[in-house]
């Protein structure tokens, strides 16, 4: 009963799109700069596209779209108007007939007038949003790609299904293939459950500008010989790279040594969960997810072409399956978090950390179901690898969880490692240390050189009787309203237990 709206600035809420499914053809779109069809949740979105389907070429100020993943053919006549536009303009150098520039613009009866065309030019997309985007295929996100690369900034594709296990991820999705290039790209995010994301080799290096690159899919197993590693990027402007799943295995280390602005890095493999764990890291993230996947250690040398500690014998493996080294020696000044997992924790060398000065958090997880794969830390580990072998000191960091079967050579490591690197620890996870006994952990709190850390989370193998408890100077909950603040060192977890150190 409400009238035809007057010219709207935005359809991105459902009474607003409500109000124009009402009189489709009597509103003005030309100021709409934002459209949303997914907060339509009980309406047929593909049929509004398909009985409106020129409202996408309405929209001629549209900056920001979001939709779920519409008929396949939705785009076409928005890349035929570029195809046609680019040759008004000589954009492509091609000479075509009156009568082709004609037919080029034609679809299901619609016509676009050149002069038109030339008058209103090309929706400025710069913002787009979409939902089961890899299902049944990407052809929608990829018309929209190649439509408006010369404008879009912002690229969010979302699939919500849940798969049961990884078996299910056989099916790949391969993204980029033919992208050209968006020099204007700075956001990159790709999350899938249900298929395993092939990014092409080359797309990274086409969008040259990324600020921000999130890549989620579940990969947990897989075999090392279908790993094909990323033409190297040069990003300079990145300063957020998260990867989870495949993006992360075929990723090139190479292109670390030009982000001078990264703050944020997270190379991981998704973990599952064991049913018996579940964590807190500071109150918030939950560590359910606790088992991961690492391929057989020699199957992974081999894969690097890397020597094995136990070996003087280099491994040999075709040409065609080795992947690049990584040489973590990367200058990354602004990195804030590093979070690595599987077997880029495994084979983490911390001479890294000597080129990470701003590094506040870091995250290693080994975890995997038969902690079969073992981390042996050395006084090696606590000098640069150059001539004056001077020490890696990280002098901001302040949270550190090492997960899975890490372990010092020698037990009196421990107060040179965790304090002399991290002058400023104060929240230390080691969930699956490897043989470092509860009273040698407290020993080093007690023993630090500055303020005490002020958390450590542990697992079920450091619980231990009451008498023992006691003789260490823990309470549990129960006991902590006997000692006020100033009486209390360090609060010490175990599992889901809380215990207080007492001074």
């Amino acid at each position: 009963m409400l009238p035809a709206m007057v010219k709207p600035t935005s359809l991105d809420t459902q009474d607003l799109l409500l109000r124009f499914l009402a009189y489709p053809l009597a509103t003005d779109l030309n100021r709409v700069t934002e459209l949303d069809l997914t907060v339509l949740k009980e309406c047929d979105v593909r049929g509004i596209l398909n009985e409106t389907g020129d409202i996408l070429q309405r929209c001629c100020a549209l900056r920001k779209l979001t939709i779920d993943n519409a008929r396949e053919d939705t785009f076409k006549l928005a890349m035929n108007e570029q195809k046609l536009y680019n040759q008004l303009n000589h954009k492509t150098g091609l000479s075509r007939s009156h009568q082709d520039a004609h037919a080029i613009t034609e679809w299901e009866g619609y016509v676009s007038s050149q002069s038109e065309l030339q008058h209103k030019g090309l929706v400025p997309l710069e913002e787009f949003n979409i939902y089961n985007w890899s299902l049944p295929s990407t052809e929608v996100m990829d018309d929209v790609v190649t439509t408006f690369s010369k404008t879009l900034k912002r690229l969010c594709a979302i699939e919500y299904s849940v798969v049961g296990d990884s078996a299910a991820l056989s099916t790949y999705c391969h993204i980029g293939g033919n992208w050209v290039d968006l020099r204007l790209l700075t956001l990159l995010s790709l999350t899938t459950s249900s298929r395993r994301i092939v990014i092409d080799r080359h797309l990274l290096t086409r969008c040259p500008n990324l600020v921000n690159i999130y890549i989620l899919d579940y990969t947990e197993q897989y075999n090392l010989r279908d790993v094909k590693t990323c033409i190297p990027a040069r990003l300079r402007s990145l300063e957020s790279l998260q990867l989870t799943g495949w993006s992360a295995l075929t990723f090139h280390s190479e292109t670390l040594h030009s982000t001078n602005r990264l703050k944020d890095l997270s190379i991981t493999i998704l973990g599952f969960d064991s049913g018996d764990h579940v964590y807190s890291w500071d109150g918030v993230d939950d560590f359910i997810f606790c088992d991961h996947y690492i391929p057989p250690i020699e199957d992974l040398y081999r894969s690097y072409d890397l020597q094995n500690d136990s070996s003087t014998i280099t491994l040999s493996l075709t040409p065609a399956h080795i992947r690049p080294k990584w040489t973590w020696d990367w200058h990354l000044p602004q990195l804030v978090l590093l979070e690595l997992s599987s077997e880029f924790a495994f084979l983490f060398q911390f001479r890294m950390l000597q080129g990470c000065p701003a590094l506040q958090s870091l995250e290693l997880e080994i975890r995997t179901p038969t902690s079969s794969h073992r981390r042996t830390i050395t006084s090696i580990d606590m000098f640069t690898p150059n001539p004056s072998c001077d020490p890696i000191i990280v002098p901001y960091l302040i949270k550190l969880r090492m997960h899975g079967p890490w372990r010092f050579t020698d037990p009196s490591m421990v107060s040179s490692f965790l304090t002399g690197m991290f002058p400023s620890l104060e929240s230390f996870s080691a969930l699956g240390l490897d043989g470092l006994p509860l009273s040698d952990l407290i020993q080093w709190i007690r023993g630090a050189p500055k303020p005490p850390i002020k958390e450590l989370f542990l697992d079920t193998s450091y619980f231990c009787d009451t008498e023992d408890m006691k003789k260490l100077k823990l309470v549990g909950k129960k006991d902590r309203g006997e000692y006020g603040e100033k009486d209390i060192l360090t609060t010490v977890t175990i599992f889901n237990e809380q215990f207080f150190l007492l001074r």
